[in-house]
């Protein structure tokens, strides 16, 4: 019974594969236009010497599975130096089918040429029409070697004292045959320097050379030298000259720069333990014109002169400064010298700022008046060269004028009355209108006059 069952078991299921196969098949739509492949879209011929010829092909083919033919044409209207050697004009295609289009390219002049051949079909857009882009190059063979260096000027621009800087020309074999190309590359004078490829060179067609030309100055000024290159060409290039160019700049433009106000702080003269402490002032200023940082370390001077409310290190911007007081206090009779050092990281590293201060028993060259209790305790800064601060005590209150003569004895200036409180008064006398010289002041009030030197500097 099982033998009889089981070949009709087998038919059912062979007969089930082929219908499941036949409806596989049905969901798989054929293609309703032709399809087209083009196997490149750029032909480039090169390097093809003038008076010879260059081919190249390309393919294109029914890529589709409809029984529609793929119809079209190759463009035959291409212009010399470009030609179709086989394949131009009409074609017909059926499913699979391909065609071979061969193009030559015959120079007739130098340089460089471009051109196009269009394929059109019936295979729908966007491929019913297809660029085909055609390049290539025309040269007639060099008979003698040619050389090309370029650039032909090396210019290093801005550089600084004890920097370093390198700059590279190229030379190469230009020729288009097979001549070599030997020469040689002398060194320039310091502080130029050929550090790659200095001497001797040999060179294939198109081959290259890079050449460094380091720059490495000390002194300021503008740098121009040049380096000779000797090859074996035979025409004006036989020896070429490549210019070098530069401008140094000192490195101290890289720094801040530093204004201090005054060399010198002159205290002038002056009694001791009267209880009065001039003070002078100096800034310190970045002058720089850039964004630099001024960095500053201050050296203090000794007592008996002392800054007053100053740290010892100071950090200033661009424009930035900064005052300090100098106050001096006389306890002892005697001249007084002293400094405040200013060092920094501008080119003028290390500055000194000079202090000078007299402390006598009585002001010289001044006469004290016993009858009114007037005394001129001191002068500062004498020398001066614009404003000049007397202290005078009074026992009482009093009225006074100051007259100031030249050597002659002729009256050069006089200020207005003033009045003096009891004790000690601190009163401007302004020079600014005097010339450098000698003079002497005349204090007067009630009973005898007060006498005093005056210098004027400018």
């Amino acid at each position: 019974m099982y033998s009889n069952i089981r070949p009709k078991f087998f038919v059912f299921l062979l007969a089930i594969a082929c219908l499941g196969s036949a409806q596989a098949k049905v969901l798989v739509p054929a293609d309703t236009t032709p399809k087209i492949t083009v196997s490149t879209t750029v032909l480039q011929f090169g390097n093809v010497r003038f008076g010879q010829t260059a081919s190249l092909s390309f393919t294109l083919k029914n890529t589709s599975d409809t029984l529609v033919k793929l119809k079209g044409a190759v463009d035959t209207t291409l212009k010399p130096p470009f030609t179709i050697n086989g394949g131009a004009g009409l074609f017909k295609l059926d499913s699979g089918q391909f065609i071979t289009v061969h193009v030559e390219f015959t120079p007739i002049q130098t340089g460089s040429v471009t051109d196009s051949l269009v394929i059109t079909s019936n295979s729908g857009s966007p491929k019913n029409r297809i660029v085909i882009y055609l390049s290539g190059y025309g040269y007639i063979p060099d008979t003698i070697v040619k050389i090309g260096v370029t650039p032909s000027t090396l210019n290093f621009g801005v550089v600084y004292t004890g920097q370093s800087k390198s700059l590279q020309f190229v030379v190469k074999n230009t020729t288009n045959t097979r001549l070599r190309l030997t020469g040689n590359i002398s060194n320039a004078h310091p502080p130029f320097a050929v550090t790659v490829g200095l001497g001797n060179f040999q060179l294939d067609s198109g081959q290259s050379l890079p050449v460094t030309v380091a720059f490495a100055p000390s002194v300021v000024g503008i740098y121009n030298d040049s380096i000779i290159i000797n090859s074996n060409t035979a025409d004006g290039s036989k020896r070429i000259v490549l210019h070098l160019v530069a401008n140094v700049h000192s490195s101290d433009e890289l720094l801040p720069a530093i204004d201090v106000s005054a060399d010198t702080l002159n205290f002038g003269q002056m009694t001791k333990n009267t209880g009065f402490n001039p003070s002078l002032f100096v800034t310190i200023k970045n002058v720089s014109d850039s964004e630099r940082l001024l960095i500053v370390n201050l050296l203090f001077p000794h007592d008996p002169f002392q800054t007053i409310g100053t740290q010892d290190h100071l950090e200033l911007h661009q424009r930035e400064s900064q005052e300090i007081q100098v106050q001096f206090t006389p306890k002892a009779i005697g001249t007084f010298f002293d400094s405040l050092v200013v060092i920094s990281n501008a080119p003028k590293s290390r500055i000194a700022v000079y202090m000078k201060a007299k402390v006598i028993s009585t002001i010289d060259g001044v006469d004290q008046n016993e009858q009114t209790g007037l005394t001129l305790i001191g002068t500062y800064p004498n020398p001066t060269t614009n404003l000049m601060l007397l202290q005078i005590h009074s026992d009482v209150i009093a009225t006074f004028s100051c007259t100031v003569s030249d050597l002659t004895g002729k009256n050069v200036l006089t200020t207005p009355v003033s009045i003096l409180n009891a004790g000690n008064n601190i009163l401007p006398l302004n020079l600014t209108s005097l010339p450098q010289g000698f003079y002497q002041g005349r204090i007067e009030g009630l009973g005898k006059p007060m006498l005093f030197k005056i210098v004027v500097t400018r």
